[in-house]
This record gives C-alpha cells, sequence and structure tokens, in this order.
C-alpha cells in the first residue's frame, strides 16, 4: 500500500521479503524484526508503522489467527481504534501446530473475530483476506524440517481453510476479498517458492483493496473498460441472465434454484438448461489451480461464483 512506484516495489523484491529492516518506503520498524534475534519460530514477531499528515498504517507479523499476541494486538486496536482491518492468518496455522488443523483453526477464528468485533466501533471496515493459491512446490522459512512433508497437500488445505475463514468471517458480520478467486487465473505471477508473489500481482493486491474500500464507503471509481467478450461467446439475453447469475452466485426469488422463468424469457428453456448443466459441469470437475484448455473459466474481475447454492442445485 506504501510502495508509490511499482520500479520499487521491484526493489523491495530483490532485497528479500522479511528482512525485518529498519525503514523502507518511510515507515519504521516498531517492534521485532532486526531490533530482535530473526528466527522462524512461531513466536517471531514484526511491528511496522507508517505514518503522514493523512495516514496511519500499522502492520502486525502474526503465526496465529488467535494467541496471547493476538489478545495484545487487539488491546492496541481497543486504545486506538483503525479505519480499516485487513486481516489474514492461515498458512502458519494450519502448518506449524498440528496436522489435524481444522478444529482448532476454527475454535481460533471464532475466538479472534468475536473479540475483533467487541475492540472496533461498527463504523471500522473489517476485512478478512482469503489466502491466495499455493503452488505444487512450495519452500518458505515456515516450513521447518519437522512439517516439510506436508508442503505437498498445503495447496489443498488452504483451499478448505479459506471456505472456513470466509465462512466464519461473513457470519460475524465481516467483509471477505477473495484473493484466491481473483488470482486463480494469475498463477505466472507466483513466484518460485509458491508462495509468495510478484510486483504486478502485489500492485493488483493493492488495486483490490483499494477499491473494496472504495465500494464499501461509496466512493465513486472511474468506470471499467467494457467487457467486449466473454468466456462462453455470445449468448441470448435469458442465456446471459442465467450465465450471470452462476458468475454470481445469485439466486432469484422465484425459485430456490435460481431458474425463473423472467430470467430466461425470450431464450429455449432447454438450450438454457443445457448452458446451465454444462458450465456448472465444467466449474464443478475442473481443478482450481488451471484453465480451461484454450479459454478462461470465469472473468478474473467478477464476483466468485457461489458454489453451494450450485451445488445444491444440481
Amino acid at each position: 500500500l506504501l510502495v508509490r512506484k511499482l520500479s520499487n516495489l521491484v526493489v523491495k523484491q530483490n532485497r528479500g521479503r522479511g528482512s525485518g529492516e529498519l525503514t523502507f518506503e518511510s515507515d519504521s520498524l516498531v517492534e521485532g524484526g532486526c531490533l530482535d534475534q530473526m528466527h522462524n519460530g512461531t513466536n517471531y514477531r514484526e511491528v511496522r508503522e507508517f505514518r503522514s499528515t493523512h495516514h496511519r498504517v500499522r502492520f502486525y507479523f502474526v503465526t496465529r489467527v488467535f494467541s496471547r499476541y493476538m489478545s495484545s494486538v487487539l488491546e492496541d486496536l481497543r486504545a486506538d481504534a483503525p479505519d480499516v482491518v485487513l486481516v489474514n492468518s492461515c498458512i502458519w496455522d494450519i502448518s506449524r501446530y498440528k496436522a489435524a488443523w481444522e478444529e482448532d483453526y476454527a475454535e481460533d477464528l471464532h475466538l479472534f473475530l468475536g473479540q475483533l468485533k467487541e475492540a472496533v466501533p461498527r463504523e471500522t471496515l473489517v476485512v478478512w483476506n482469503l489466502t491466495m493459491p499455493l503452488g505444487r512446490r512450495v519452500l518458505g522459512g515456515f516450513l521447518t524440517p519437522e512439517v516439510a512433508s506436508r508442503a505437498g497437500t498445503l495447496r489443498y488445505d488452504v483451499v478448505e481453510a479459506n471456505f472456513i475463514g470466509g465462512a466464519l468471517a461473513d457470519a460475524y458480520g465481516a467483509d471477505v476479498l477473495d484473493m484466491h478467486f481473483h488470482f486463480r487465473l494469475s498463477l505466472q505471477q507466483r513466484t518460485k517458492d509458491g508462495v509468495h508473489w510478484n510486483a504486478l500481482a502485489h500492485r493488483r493486491m493493492t488495486c483490490l483493496i483499494l477499491g473494496h474500500a472504495a465500494e464499501a464507503w461509496g466512493v465513486q471509481l472511474p468506470p471499467a473498460l467494457p467487457r467486449t467478450r466473454t468466456a462462453f461467446g455470445t449468448w441470448p439475453a435469458g442465456g446471459r441472465a442465467i450465465l450471470m447469475g452462476i458468475e454470481h452466485g445469485l439466486c432469484f426469488s422465484s425459485s430456490p434454484c435460481g431458474l425463473s422463468s423472467t430470467a430466461i424469457a425470450g431464450s429455449s428453456r432447454a438450450l438454457i438448461w443445457n448452458v446451465f448443466r454444462y458450465v456448472v459441469t465444467k466449474h464443478l470437475c475442473s481443478s482450481p489451480y488451471s484453465a480451461w484448455p484454450g479459454q478462461r473459466r470465469w472473468p478474473a474481475n467478477e464476483t466468485r461464483p457461489c458454489e453451494r447454492h450450485i451445488c445444491v442445485c444440481v
């Protein structure tokens, strides 16, 4: 968010991630990092802060979504309520503590989201970021020799953890920004370690975060470029209505499955049902890590499809 030039972001990547330096782009290291011992343990700490005449941005590095340290972070938020809280905790949670991580992760999320809701005022925009896709081969400081054997399955664990985190965040009234969905067709921007992403991806992350905040606060953004093609070519008006309903995870009020008579007016019902069945089958059967041969599964700038509604309809 602080890097104004893409060239500087590339320089940051070339210098190495997570180096805990004293300052970068006019921010300052408040706690941990190079002020303390650098290590890959679960008690690693790094707190950074940027201040200007208009902004104050504070970053906390966490290794578990709820812990004694996270309680101290929540106390900071109570003392000085922010306008925006952008949070994610996943890969360390599901790889460094228990092999059967699901119950503990869900319980920690309940504790964290419940206390966060009490710690900040209702006016604070809380956004839960879903974790981006991991590679088949994962390298990283969090993968100690004791848990290195789990590297091959982490990309599947992340999908499940994203579902748990997104559902609970939504249940507690937080916004959910699905970075996994937005970058599922941009895997070429992932770096060789299978975890981190390049400068172009980080610039896109910035745009997604700022765009989400602008939409939440009712800020008018410049119009998007018109879309001239879709993943499925040109369809009749009714067919396109059904397709858009699937893309946006919409359920029309006239029927639970979303296939209302008004949505398919002007088109053959048999044709629309065949299109619907084809789209759902392709979506559910194809890998989340690869596009269809020669075409894109879903437009990258569209809202994530509601797979659960689609599964119920089928």
